[in-house]
């Protein structure tokens, strides 16, 4: 029988912070894992993952340069924001062809977008 589970277990995360560099950064994660025997001789693990992440940096400037011909005031202001969605999806088909031998495949994909 199917089932989920197997190797890694599924997870979620919801509103995590994070930082490292300059600014905020909001993850959300989620994850589903599949593991069955399809035959005797044939097993199935799968998985696929899906992460978002927003990140936002704000930036505040105020300087006064004094030169010979007087002061002058410099402010700026900038707000930067990303948006990051990413997915992957693997598996293994793991498929015995007798006690010795067996042949298993192992395809991953991922791609994100910005």
């Amino acid at each position: 029988g199917g089932g989920f589970g197997g190797r890694g277990g599924g997870g979620m995360n919801f509103g995590a912070n994070g930082g490292g560099s300059s600014g905020i950064t909001t993850l959300s994660s989620i994850g589903l894992n599949y593991n069955d025997r399809w035959s005797p001789k044939m097993l199935v693990s799968g998985g696929y993952f899906f992460t978002n992440s927003d990140r936002s940096a704000l930036s505040i400037l105020n300087k006064l340069s004094a030169n010979s011909t007087g002061r002058l005031y410099t402010n700026e202001n900038s707000n930067l924001g990303t948006l990051t969605n990413a997915h992957s999806l693997n598996a293994r088909i793991q498929y015995n062809i007798n006690r010795t031998n067996q042949l298993i495949i192992t395809p991953f994909v991922s791609f994100s977008n910005t």
